[in-house]
């Protein structure tokens, strides 16, 4: 049972579909004051009523805004912060795999852009309501498959390579490994913590419409792979536990902290990974 979360406040990026939706869903019913980020105003609204219905909740709100797009996150942020004072728990959640190199609106490799520019960005744009509340949580969505990653740091948006999608995507989820520990360590005496999860191989959305060998073995397995609800387990237990309420910069698979690969553990590469992200964020904290 999901602890206590009355009087809390959280945000959940991609909350409208997925592990993100189920754990928007376990938070409200504890309690939570749940904000959904979303990029399509549709599925979000829907998704936003389907909660309300099955929680029982009316402290529920839907907040727009294109993850992979830094202009989109800068507005969110000011909006946020000009709404509300505080936020108990930041889940960074949207995430996505692409089959072909593609750019953001920014003019970025999309995984780079989405998968890890958006949490670094999101978690800096909301720092001063999450150092605002008693014991602020950031909780990143990495995935076991960081173990595939290598992370070339001269050629972050595979310009220079020849795009391997599956590459790509591991290396975001290596870099949402090596900024969470890096942001924990930036945030020790900030009041915050910050850790990652591997929600496990989840029967949803994700892939299942890619062309290609990796499309068609998502689609294969699909009937074998984890449900969304056991899937969110590991994010809601990291927004809500009191076991975890001193924990920072740990990698966990389910409730339990588990070791990630020897470059995810590499404190060099962690700060190197963060030096070389500065230059792609237009950053402004009152902006």
């Amino acid at each position: 049972m999901t602890p206590s979360m009355t009087g809390k406040r959280v945000v959940v990026t991609g909350a409208n579909s997925g592990i993100g939706r189920i754990a928007a869903l376990e938070l409200a019913r504890a309690g939570a004051e749940v904000i959904l980020v979303c990029r399509d105003a549709v599925r979000g609204a829907e998704a936003v009523a389907d909660i309300q219905s099955k929680a029982g909740s009316d402290r529920l709100a839907l907040m727009l805004c294109d993850i992979s797009s830094q202009q989109d996150i800068q507005r969110f942020c000011r909006e946020f912060r000009s709404r509300y004072d505080q936020l108990d728990v930041l889940v960074n959640n949207a995430g996505a795999y692409f089959a072909e190199r593609q750019e953001s609106v920014d003019g970025i490799e999309l995984t780079f852009a989405l998968n890890h520019l958006g949490y670094f960005l999101m978690a800096r744009g909301l720092m001063s309501n999450l150092e605002a509340s008693p014991a602020g949580r950031i909780v990143n969505v990495a995935s076991m498959g960081h173990r595939l990653g290598k992370i070339d740091l001269e050629d972050l948006e595979w310009t220079r390579r020849t795009y391997r999608a599956l590459r790509a995507y591991s290396d975001s989820k290596l870099m949402n490994i090596q900024f969470t520990s890096e942001l924990a360590r930036r945030c020790a005496d900030k009041g915050v913590t910050a850790n990652c999860l591997h929600p496990g191989a989840i029967r949803s959305g994700f892939a299942v419409s890619e062309v290609g060998f990796f499309g068609a073995l998502v689609r294969l397995g699909s009937p074998f792979l984890t449900s969304p609800e056991k899937g969110a387990r590991a994010s809601i237990y990291l927004a809500s536990s009191p076991n975890v309420a001193q924990v920072s910069g740990a990698y966990f698979v389910g409730e339990k902290v588990r070791t990630p690969s020897r470059a995810a553990r590499n404190r060099e590469d962690s700060e190197a990974l963060w030096a070389a992200s500065e230059p792609y964020v237009r950053y402004d904290p009152t902006g």
